[in-house]
Protein backbone atom coordinates (compact mmCIF):
# COMPACT_ATOMS: atom_id res chain seq x y z
CA UNK A 1 0.00 0.00 0.00
CA UNK A 2 2.69 2.34 1.07
CA UNK A 3 4.95 1.77 -2.33
CA UNK A 4 1.43 2.55 -4.10
CA UNK A 5 0.30 5.48 -2.58
CA UNK A 6 3.69 7.21 -3.28
CA UNK A 7 3.97 5.75 -6.79
CA UNK A 8 1.11 7.79 -7.36
CA UNK A 9 2.62 10.77 -6.19
CA UNK A 10 5.63 10.11 -8.22
CA UNK A 11 3.66 9.80 -11.98
CA UNK A 12 1.61 12.40 -10.85
CA UNK A 13 4.39 14.55 -10.94
CA UNK A 14 5.37 13.35 -14.45
CA UNK A 15 2.02 13.41 -16.13
CA UNK A 16 2.18 17.13 -14.65
CA UNK A 17 5.01 18.04 -16.65
CA UNK A 18 5.24 16.18 -19.43
CA UNK A 19 2.80 15.16 -22.00
CA UNK A 20 3.02 12.62 -24.79
CA UNK A 21 1.17 12.02 -27.97
CA UNK A 22 -2.19 9.67 -27.75
CA UNK A 23 -1.21 5.99 -29.10
CA UNK A 24 -4.05 6.38 -31.81
CA UNK A 25 -2.81 9.56 -33.18
CA UNK A 26 -0.74 9.31 -36.59
CA UNK A 27 2.67 11.80 -36.45
CA UNK A 28 3.30 12.55 -40.09
CA UNK A 29 6.37 11.08 -41.35
CA UNK A 30 9.09 13.10 -43.42
CA UNK A 31 8.43 10.66 -46.41
CA UNK A 32 4.73 10.30 -46.86
CA UNK A 33 3.92 6.57 -48.23
CA UNK A 34 2.37 6.35 -51.35
CA UNK A 35 -1.78 5.27 -51.02
CA UNK A 36 -1.97 2.73 -50.34
CA UNK A 37 -5.36 2.48 -51.49
CA UNK A 38 -7.30 0.41 -48.76
CA UNK A 39 -11.00 1.52 -48.25
CA UNK A 40 -11.63 4.58 -45.66
CA UNK A 41 -13.81 4.01 -42.63
CA UNK A 42 -17.04 4.61 -43.87
CA UNK A 43 -18.09 3.69 -40.37
CA UNK A 44 -16.72 6.67 -38.66
CA UNK A 45 -18.13 10.91 -39.30
CA UNK A 46 -16.62 11.95 -42.65
CA UNK A 47 -13.75 14.30 -42.01
CA UNK A 48 -14.35 17.61 -44.16
CA UNK A 49 -12.18 20.53 -44.42
CA UNK A 50 -13.02 23.98 -46.17
CA UNK A 51 -10.40 25.76 -48.44
CA UNK A 52 -10.40 29.27 -49.69
CA UNK A 53 -8.45 32.26 -50.57
CA UNK A 54 -7.64 34.09 -53.87
CA UNK A 55 -6.09 32.44 -57.12
CA UNK A 56 -3.39 30.92 -55.15
CA UNK A 57 -5.58 29.10 -53.51
CA UNK A 58 -7.57 28.28 -57.13
CA UNK A 59 -4.17 26.58 -58.20
CA UNK A 60 -2.05 28.17 -60.47
CA UNK A 61 0.59 25.46 -60.54
CA UNK A 62 1.23 23.58 -64.09
CA UNK A 63 1.70 19.95 -63.04
CA UNK A 64 4.43 19.42 -65.80
CA UNK A 65 6.21 21.82 -63.80
CA UNK A 66 6.03 18.91 -60.40
CA UNK A 67 6.85 16.16 -62.33
CA UNK A 68 10.83 16.42 -61.14
CA UNK A 69 9.95 17.38 -57.45
CA UNK A 70 8.47 13.89 -57.59
CA UNK A 71 11.08 12.27 -59.23
CA UNK A 72 14.28 13.84 -57.73
CA UNK A 73 12.87 14.66 -53.83
CA UNK A 74 11.80 11.51 -51.54
CA UNK A 75 9.65 13.21 -49.53
CA UNK A 76 7.23 14.12 -52.56
CA UNK A 77 7.82 10.67 -54.22
CA UNK A 78 3.96 9.80 -52.99
CA UNK A 79 2.34 11.67 -55.91
CA UNK A 80 3.54 9.13 -58.32
CA UNK A 81 2.67 5.40 -58.73
CA UNK A 82 5.17 2.86 -59.92
CA UNK A 83 4.60 3.36 -63.17
CA UNK A 84 5.18 6.59 -63.31
CA UNK A 85 1.52 8.05 -63.23
CA UNK A 86 -0.04 10.46 -60.78
CA UNK A 87 -1.35 8.95 -57.89
CA UNK A 88 -4.94 9.07 -56.64
CA UNK A 89 -6.24 8.59 -52.86
CA UNK A 90 -9.21 7.10 -52.96
CA UNK A 91 -9.55 8.06 -49.60
CA UNK A 92 -10.14 11.88 -50.30
CA UNK A 93 -12.79 13.46 -52.39
CA UNK A 94 -12.26 16.84 -54.05
CA UNK A 95 -14.81 19.39 -55.28
CA UNK A 96 -13.53 23.43 -55.92
CA UNK A 97 -16.24 26.46 -57.06
CA UNK A 98 -14.93 29.24 -58.53
CA UNK A 99 -17.47 31.44 -58.57
CA UNK A 100 -20.90 29.47 -58.94
CA UNK A 101 -19.23 26.73 -61.39
CA UNK A 102 -17.93 23.57 -59.80
CA UNK A 103 -14.74 23.28 -61.34
CA UNK A 104 -13.56 19.70 -59.72
CA UNK A 105 -15.52 16.99 -58.15
CA UNK A 106 -13.69 13.39 -57.90
CA UNK A 107 -10.81 11.65 -56.13
CA UNK A 108 -7.60 13.67 -55.65
CA UNK A 109 -5.18 13.55 -57.77
CA UNK A 110 -2.99 16.03 -59.67
CA UNK A 111 -4.69 18.19 -62.60
CA UNK A 112 -3.26 20.34 -64.98
CA UNK A 113 -3.52 23.47 -62.63
CA UNK A 114 -3.00 22.26 -59.35
CA UNK A 115 -3.64 24.42 -56.05
CA UNK A 116 -2.56 23.53 -52.28
CA UNK A 117 -5.00 20.99 -52.44
CA UNK A 118 -2.49 18.35 -53.47
CA UNK A 119 -0.09 18.52 -50.92
CA UNK A 120 -3.33 18.83 -48.00
CA UNK A 121 -5.08 15.97 -49.20
CA UNK A 122 -2.36 13.63 -49.14
CA UNK A 123 -1.50 14.60 -45.74
CA UNK A 124 -5.01 14.32 -44.51
CA UNK A 125 -5.54 11.46 -46.00
CA UNK A 126 -2.75 9.53 -44.51
CA UNK A 127 -3.67 11.01 -41.22
CA UNK A 128 -7.22 9.78 -41.22
CA UNK A 129 -8.64 6.33 -41.48
CA UNK A 130 -11.76 7.85 -42.38
CA UNK A 131 -13.11 9.34 -45.77
CA UNK A 132 -11.64 13.44 -46.11
CA UNK A 133 -13.98 15.50 -48.02
CA UNK A 134 -12.04 18.43 -49.46
CA UNK A 135 -14.50 21.72 -50.16
CA UNK A 136 -12.67 24.61 -51.86
CA UNK A 137 -14.02 27.56 -52.76
CA UNK A 138 -11.81 30.16 -54.01
CA UNK A 139 -11.09 33.32 -57.13
CA UNK A 140 -8.86 35.13 -57.98
CA UNK A 141 -8.37 39.01 -57.48
CA UNK A 142 -10.38 38.89 -54.67
CA UNK A 143 -9.31 40.67 -51.00
CA UNK A 144 -9.82 40.04 -47.73
CA UNK A 145 -11.08 43.81 -47.15
CA UNK A 146 -14.00 43.54 -49.41
CA UNK A 147 -15.19 40.79 -51.21
CA UNK A 148 -13.90 38.11 -48.09
CA UNK A 149 -14.85 40.56 -45.87
CA UNK A 150 -16.67 38.23 -42.66
CA UNK A 151 -19.99 39.28 -41.57
CA UNK A 152 -18.45 39.98 -37.70
CA UNK A 153 -16.36 43.16 -40.25
CA UNK A 154 -18.89 44.02 -42.33
CA UNK A 155 -20.91 45.17 -38.87
CA UNK A 156 -17.89 46.64 -36.96
CA UNK A 157 -16.82 48.95 -40.56
CA UNK A 158 -21.05 49.52 -41.22
CA UNK A 159 -21.03 47.52 -44.73
CA UNK A 160 -24.08 46.55 -46.27
CA UNK A 161 -24.69 43.18 -46.81
CA UNK A 162 -27.27 43.08 -49.60
CA UNK A 163 -27.82 39.92 -51.93
CA UNK A 164 -27.63 42.49 -55.04
CA UNK A 165 -24.67 43.87 -56.37
CA UNK A 166 -21.12 43.06 -55.28
CA UNK A 167 -21.54 44.04 -51.80
CA UNK A 168 -18.62 43.36 -49.17
CA UNK A 169 -18.46 39.48 -48.44
CA UNK A 170 -19.86 38.50 -51.50
CA UNK A 171 -17.20 35.88 -51.96
CA UNK A 172 -17.28 34.91 -47.99
CA UNK A 173 -21.05 34.40 -48.76
CA UNK A 174 -21.02 32.86 -52.16
CA UNK A 175 -18.63 29.99 -50.74
CA UNK A 176 -20.18 29.64 -47.23
CA UNK A 177 -23.25 28.43 -49.24
CA UNK A 178 -21.55 26.64 -51.77
CA UNK A 179 -19.93 24.21 -49.20
CA UNK A 180 -23.41 23.89 -47.05
CA UNK A 181 -25.01 22.71 -49.87
CA UNK A 182 -22.62 19.78 -50.48
CA UNK A 183 -22.61 19.70 -46.35
CA UNK A 184 -26.63 19.57 -46.87
CA UNK A 185 -26.49 16.28 -49.46
CA UNK A 186 -23.82 14.50 -48.76
CA UNK A 187 -25.67 11.42 -50.18
CA UNK A 188 -25.56 13.65 -53.42
CA UNK A 189 -21.88 14.91 -53.40
CA UNK A 190 -20.33 12.01 -52.20
CA UNK A 191 -19.55 8.79 -53.56
CA UNK A 192 -19.60 5.75 -51.43
CA UNK A 193 -21.77 7.94 -48.51
CA UNK A 194 -23.41 5.38 -46.32
CA UNK A 195 -25.14 8.29 -43.98
CA UNK A 196 -22.28 8.14 -41.45
CA UNK A 197 -22.64 11.94 -41.12
CA UNK A 198 -19.59 14.83 -40.90
CA UNK A 199 -17.30 16.64 -38.69
CA UNK A 200 -15.66 20.31 -39.92
CA UNK A 201 -12.88 18.99 -39.16
CA UNK A 202 -10.30 22.06 -40.50
CA UNK A 203 -10.01 25.54 -42.24
CA UNK A 204 -7.59 26.83 -44.74
CA UNK A 205 -6.54 30.19 -45.88
CA UNK A 206 -4.27 31.34 -48.16
CA UNK A 207 -4.49 34.91 -49.49
CA UNK A 208 -3.41 38.29 -49.73
CA UNK A 209 -2.11 39.92 -53.02
CA UNK A 210 -5.77 41.52 -53.48
CA UNK A 211 -4.55 43.60 -49.93
CA UNK A 212 -1.27 44.92 -50.78
CA UNK A 213 -0.93 47.95 -48.82
CA UNK A 214 -2.75 47.21 -45.87
CA UNK A 215 -1.19 47.70 -42.52
CA UNK A 216 -0.82 44.31 -40.12
CA UNK A 217 -3.23 45.62 -37.55
CA UNK A 218 -5.95 45.96 -40.09
CA UNK A 219 -5.77 42.67 -42.19
CA UNK A 220 -5.05 40.87 -38.27
CA UNK A 221 -8.13 42.11 -37.35
CA UNK A 222 -10.11 41.15 -40.56
CA UNK A 223 -8.41 37.48 -40.38
CA UNK A 224 -9.37 37.00 -36.68
CA UNK A 225 -12.98 37.77 -37.47
CA UNK A 226 -12.78 35.84 -40.59
CA UNK A 227 -11.33 32.67 -38.51
CA UNK A 228 -14.12 33.26 -36.04
CA UNK A 229 -16.80 33.97 -38.46
CA UNK A 230 -16.47 30.56 -41.03
CA UNK A 231 -16.27 28.90 -37.56
CA UNK A 232 -19.64 30.31 -36.41
CA UNK A 233 -20.97 29.35 -39.49
CA UNK A 234 -19.89 25.73 -39.59
CA UNK A 235 -20.72 25.55 -36.11
CA UNK A 236 -17.14 24.26 -35.19
CA UNK A 237 -16.54 26.85 -32.97
CA UNK A 238 -13.07 24.77 -32.48
CA UNK A 239 -11.73 23.94 -36.09
CA UNK A 240 -8.06 24.15 -36.47
CA UNK A 241 -7.65 26.55 -38.82
CA UNK A 242 -4.30 26.98 -40.94
CA UNK A 243 -3.38 30.02 -42.78
CA UNK A 244 -0.27 29.94 -45.45
CA UNK A 245 1.16 33.47 -45.70
CA UNK A 246 2.16 35.57 -49.05
CA UNK A 247 5.47 35.02 -50.36
CA UNK A 248 5.49 36.25 -53.65
CA UNK A 249 9.26 37.63 -53.82
CA UNK A 250 10.41 34.79 -51.44
CA UNK A 251 12.21 37.33 -48.24
CA UNK A 252 11.02 40.59 -50.09
CA UNK A 253 7.78 41.32 -49.02
CA UNK A 254 7.73 45.10 -50.42
CA UNK A 255 4.35 46.67 -49.98
CA UNK A 256 2.96 42.97 -48.69
CA UNK A 257 4.78 43.05 -45.36
CA UNK A 258 1.84 44.41 -43.50
CA UNK A 259 -0.30 41.43 -44.61
CA UNK A 260 2.56 39.08 -44.05
CA UNK A 261 2.99 40.09 -40.34
CA UNK A 262 -0.33 39.85 -39.73
CA UNK A 263 -0.74 36.42 -41.29
CA UNK A 264 2.12 35.57 -38.89
CA UNK A 265 1.28 37.25 -35.34
CA UNK A 266 -2.68 35.62 -35.85
CA UNK A 267 -1.19 32.37 -34.71
CA UNK A 268 0.34 33.58 -31.70
CA UNK A 269 -0.49 32.59 -28.57
CA UNK A 270 0.30 36.28 -26.88
CA UNK A 271 -1.70 38.43 -29.25
CA UNK A 272 -4.15 35.85 -29.61
CA UNK A 273 -4.77 33.48 -26.38
CA UNK A 274 -8.25 32.63 -28.16
CA UNK A 275 -6.03 31.34 -30.81
CA UNK A 276 -3.61 29.19 -28.72
CA UNK A 277 -2.78 25.49 -30.33
CA UNK A 278 -6.24 25.66 -32.50
CA UNK A 279 -4.26 28.09 -35.32
CA UNK A 280 -0.85 28.11 -37.32
CA UNK A 281 0.77 30.16 -39.61
CA UNK A 282 2.78 28.96 -42.24
CA UNK A 283 5.50 30.51 -43.41
CA UNK A 284 6.11 30.34 -47.33
CA UNK A 285 8.75 32.79 -48.68
CA UNK A 286 11.23 29.75 -48.68
CA UNK A 287 9.36 27.45 -50.87
CA UNK A 288 9.80 29.11 -54.47
CA UNK A 289 8.94 32.92 -54.84
CA UNK A 290 8.58 33.75 -58.82
CA UNK A 291 6.01 36.28 -58.49
CA UNK A 292 2.47 36.26 -57.47
CA UNK A 293 1.28 33.33 -59.15
CA UNK A 294 5.21 31.57 -58.25
CA UNK A 295 6.04 31.26 -61.55
CA UNK A 296 3.05 29.11 -62.24
CA UNK A 297 5.09 26.65 -60.57
CA UNK A 298 3.69 22.99 -59.55
CA UNK A 299 6.25 22.32 -57.28
CA UNK A 300 5.98 25.06 -55.03
CA UNK A 301 2.21 25.12 -54.77
CA UNK A 302 2.83 21.01 -53.82
CA UNK A 303 5.22 22.34 -50.80
CA UNK A 304 2.80 24.83 -49.50
CA UNK A 305 -0.35 22.22 -49.47
CA UNK A 306 2.29 20.08 -47.70
CA UNK A 307 3.31 22.64 -45.35
CA UNK A 308 -0.30 23.34 -44.46
CA UNK A 309 -1.17 19.64 -44.52
CA UNK A 310 1.54 19.00 -41.77
CA UNK A 311 0.45 21.76 -40.00
CA UNK A 312 -3.25 20.55 -39.48
CA UNK A 313 -2.11 17.62 -38.42
CA UNK A 314 -0.21 18.90 -35.67
CA UNK A 315 -3.43 21.07 -34.17
CA UNK A 316 -5.40 17.69 -34.86
CA UNK A 317 -3.02 16.19 -32.68
CA UNK A 318 -3.16 19.10 -30.00
CA UNK A 319 -6.75 18.84 -29.97
CA UNK A 320 -7.17 15.31 -29.51
CA UNK A 321 -5.30 15.43 -26.59
CA UNK A 322 -7.23 18.14 -25.42
CA UNK A 323 -10.27 16.22 -25.93
CA UNK A 324 -12.29 14.93 -23.08
CA UNK A 325 -13.76 11.86 -22.31
CA UNK A 326 -16.78 12.40 -20.12
CA UNK A 327 -16.37 9.42 -17.95
CA UNK A 328 -12.92 10.77 -16.95
CA UNK A 329 -14.33 14.53 -16.28
CA UNK A 330 -16.71 12.59 -14.25
CA UNK A 331 -13.97 10.74 -12.76
CA UNK A 332 -12.03 14.21 -11.92
CA UNK A 333 -15.32 15.50 -10.19
CA UNK A 334 -16.04 12.33 -8.63
CA UNK A 335 -12.42 12.63 -6.89
CA UNK A 336 -12.67 16.19 -5.95
CA UNK A 337 -16.12 15.03 -3.96
CA UNK A 338 -14.06 12.52 -2.22
CA UNK A 339 -11.29 15.11 -1.56
CA UNK A 340 -14.52 17.52 0.25
CA UNK A 341 -14.88 15.01 2.27
CA UNK A 342 -11.51 14.01 3.30
CA UNK A 343 -11.58 10.87 2.07
CA UNK A 344 -7.57 11.33 0.97
CA UNK A 345 -6.65 8.08 0.23
CA UNK A 346 -9.42 7.15 -2.06
CA UNK A 347 -8.83 11.11 -4.07
CA UNK A 348 -5.15 9.74 -4.19
CA UNK A 349 -5.93 6.82 -5.86
CA UNK A 350 -8.65 8.35 -8.21
CA UNK A 351 -6.22 11.31 -9.32
CA UNK A 352 -3.43 9.09 -9.59
CA UNK A 353 -5.50 6.57 -11.91
CA UNK A 354 -6.18 9.69 -14.41
CA UNK A 355 -3.00 11.16 -14.18
CA UNK A 356 -1.10 8.23 -15.41
CA UNK A 357 -4.17 6.23 -17.67
CA UNK A 358 -3.91 9.05 -19.95
CA UNK A 359 -0.99 11.10 -19.89
CA UNK A 360 -1.97 13.08 -23.19
CA UNK A 361 -5.48 14.89 -22.28
CA UNK A 362 -5.80 18.17 -20.34
CA UNK A 363 -7.86 15.76 -17.38
CA UNK A 364 -4.75 14.07 -16.95
CA UNK A 365 -2.69 17.37 -16.06
CA UNK A 366 -5.24 18.42 -14.15
CA UNK A 367 -5.42 15.54 -11.78
CA UNK A 368 -1.78 15.63 -11.77
CA UNK A 369 -1.83 19.10 -10.73
CA UNK A 370 -3.96 18.69 -8.26
CA UNK A 371 -2.82 15.35 -6.79
CA UNK A 372 0.29 17.94 -6.38
CA UNK A 373 -1.83 19.88 -4.70
CA UNK A 374 -2.70 17.35 -1.97
CA UNK A 375 0.61 15.88 -1.55
CA UNK A 376 1.75 19.54 -0.79
CA UNK A 377 -0.86 19.48 1.97
CA UNK A 378 0.24 18.63 5.42
CA UNK A 379 -3.29 17.31 7.06
CA UNK A 380 -3.17 15.14 3.37
CA UNK A 381 -0.31 14.04 4.14
CA UNK A 382 -0.87 12.95 7.19
CA UNK A 383 -3.72 11.01 6.50
CA UNK A 384 -2.21 9.00 3.68
CA UNK A 385 0.43 8.17 5.80
CA UNK A 386 -1.78 6.60 8.43
CA UNK A 387 -3.29 4.99 5.86
CA UNK A 388 -0.68 3.54 4.60
CA UNK A 389 0.51 2.29 8.05
CA UNK A 390 -2.94 1.39 9.34
CA UNK A 391 -2.70 -1.19 6.76
CA UNK A 392 0.72 -2.19 7.17
CA UNK A 393 -0.42 -2.74 10.88
CA UNK A 394 -2.99 -4.78 9.73
CA UNK A 395 -0.88 -7.14 8.12
CA UNK A 396 1.34 -7.64 11.48
CA UNK A 397 -1.77 -8.11 13.39
CA UNK A 398 -2.62 -11.14 11.13
CA UNK A 399 0.34 -12.54 11.61
CA UNK A 400 0.56 -12.06 15.55
CA UNK A 401 -3.56 -13.52 15.68
CA UNK A 402 -2.23 -16.79 13.97
CA UNK A 403 0.32 -16.61 16.14
CA UNK A 404 3.36 -16.54 13.81
CA UNK A 405 5.38 -14.92 16.37
CA UNK A 406 8.00 -14.42 14.17
CA UNK A 407 6.54 -12.67 10.92
CA UNK A 408 4.63 -10.74 13.40
CA UNK A 409 7.99 -8.72 15.22
CA UNK A 410 9.60 -8.63 11.57
CA UNK A 411 6.75 -7.06 10.54
CA UNK A 412 6.28 -4.71 13.33
CA UNK A 413 10.09 -3.94 13.55
CA UNK A 414 9.59 -3.48 9.54
CA UNK A 415 6.67 -0.90 10.51
CA UNK A 416 8.99 1.14 12.62
CA UNK A 417 11.45 1.22 10.18
CA UNK A 418 9.14 2.80 7.59
CA UNK A 419 6.48 4.86 9.55
CA UNK A 420 8.01 7.00 12.48
CA UNK A 421 5.55 10.07 11.62
CA UNK A 422 2.41 7.57 11.51
CA UNK A 423 -0.19 8.89 14.35
CA UNK A 424 0.04 5.40 15.76
CA UNK A 425 4.02 5.40 15.72
CA UNK A 426 4.51 5.17 19.39
CA UNK A 427 1.83 2.71 20.21
CA UNK A 428 2.72 0.46 17.24
CA UNK A 429 6.23 0.59 19.25
CA UNK A 430 5.39 -0.22 22.79
CA UNK A 431 3.58 -2.92 21.55
CA UNK A 432 6.35 -4.63 20.07
CA UNK A 433 8.53 -4.13 22.89
CA UNK A 434 6.10 -6.31 24.97
CA UNK A 435 6.25 -9.11 22.34
CA UNK A 436 9.72 -9.11 22.70
CA UNK A 437 9.60 -8.81 26.42
CA UNK A 438 6.80 -11.32 26.98
CA UNK A 439 8.37 -14.36 28.43
CA UNK A 440 5.49 -16.81 26.71
CA UNK A 441 5.57 -15.22 23.29
CA UNK A 442 9.41 -15.81 23.32
CA UNK A 443 8.76 -19.49 24.98
CA UNK A 444 6.59 -19.84 21.56
CA UNK A 445 9.21 -18.04 19.00
CA UNK A 446 11.75 -20.62 20.88
CA UNK A 447 9.78 -23.82 20.31
CA UNK A 448 8.74 -22.14 16.80
CA UNK A 449 12.32 -22.27 15.87
CA UNK A 450 13.18 -25.08 17.64
CA UNK A 451 10.41 -27.08 15.29
CA UNK A 452 12.19 -25.62 12.18
CA UNK A 453 16.02 -25.83 13.38
CA UNK A 454 15.79 -29.54 14.88
CA UNK A 455 13.66 -31.34 13.15
CA UNK A 456 16.22 -31.16 10.16
CA UNK A 457 18.59 -32.02 12.44
CA UNK A 458 17.23 -34.46 13.72
CA UNK A 459 16.92 -36.02 10.81
CA UNK A 460 20.40 -35.51 9.75
CA UNK A 461 21.94 -37.17 12.76
CA UNK A 462 19.53 -40.35 11.63
CA UNK A 463 21.00 -40.52 8.21
CA UNK A 464 24.74 -40.71 9.35
CA UNK A 465 23.63 -42.99 12.65
CA UNK A 466 22.63 -45.00 10.20
CA UNK A 467 25.44 -45.35 7.19
CA UNK A 468 27.96 -45.50 10.83
CA UNK A 469 29.12 -41.81 10.56
CA UNK A 470 28.51 -41.58 14.37
CA UNK A 471 30.63 -38.49 14.66
CA UNK A 472 28.71 -36.74 11.95
CA UNK A 473 25.30 -37.70 13.89
CA UNK A 474 26.48 -37.01 17.13
CA UNK A 475 27.84 -33.57 16.10
CA UNK A 476 24.14 -32.43 14.64
CA UNK A 477 22.62 -33.86 18.19
CA UNK A 478 24.93 -32.06 20.20
CA UNK A 479 24.24 -28.86 18.15
CA UNK A 480 20.58 -29.28 19.02
CA UNK A 481 21.59 -30.21 23.12
CA UNK A 482 23.50 -26.76 22.90
CA UNK A 483 20.91 -24.15 21.21
CA UNK A 484 17.92 -25.69 22.42
CA UNK A 485 18.75 -27.80 25.78
CA UNK A 486 15.69 -26.95 27.49
CA UNK A 487 13.17 -27.82 24.99
CA UNK A 488 11.77 -31.10 24.20
CA UNK A 489 14.27 -31.79 21.21
CA UNK A 490 16.72 -30.86 23.27
CA UNK A 491 15.84 -34.15 25.74
CA UNK A 492 15.44 -36.15 22.10
CA UNK A 493 18.94 -35.47 21.02
CA UNK A 494 20.47 -35.77 24.79
CA UNK A 495 18.45 -39.65 24.37
CA UNK A 496 20.08 -40.61 21.36
CA UNK A 497 23.74 -38.94 22.11
CA UNK A 498 23.26 -41.88 24.88
CA UNK A 499 22.83 -44.66 22.13
CA UNK A 500 24.86 -43.94 19.80
CA UNK A 501 29.06 -44.71 20.55
CA UNK A 502 31.55 -42.02 20.30
CA UNK A 503 33.39 -43.85 17.31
Amino acid sequence: MATTIRSLFIIAALAATSLVSPANAKDIPAELPKPDNKPPDTTKPVKVYFLSGQSNMCGMGRADSLKPLATSDAKFAYLIDDKGNWTVRNDVHYIYYVMDKREKDGQLTVFNRIGPEVGIGHVLGYYHDEVVLLIKGACGNRSLGWDFMPPTSRKRLGKASTDGGWYAGTSYDRYVKHAKSVLADLEGNLPGYKGQGYEMAGIFWWQGHKDKGMAQEMYEQLLAELIQDLRADFKAPDAPFVVATVGFSGRNLGPWKGVFDAQMAISDPKRHPKFAGNVASVDIRDMGGGGYHYGNNGATYTKVGDAMGRAMAKLLLKSEKKAADPKDVAALAEAEKMVAEKQYVQAVAALGKLASAKPDTDIAKKAAERLKALQDDPAVGQSVIDAEADAFEGRCVAAEEKKDYVLAIKLYEQYVGQFPKASRFAKVKAHLESLKSDKAIQAAIKSTQADGDCKGWMSLADNYANLGMNAKAREYLTRIVDKYGDTDWGAKARARLAQIPDR
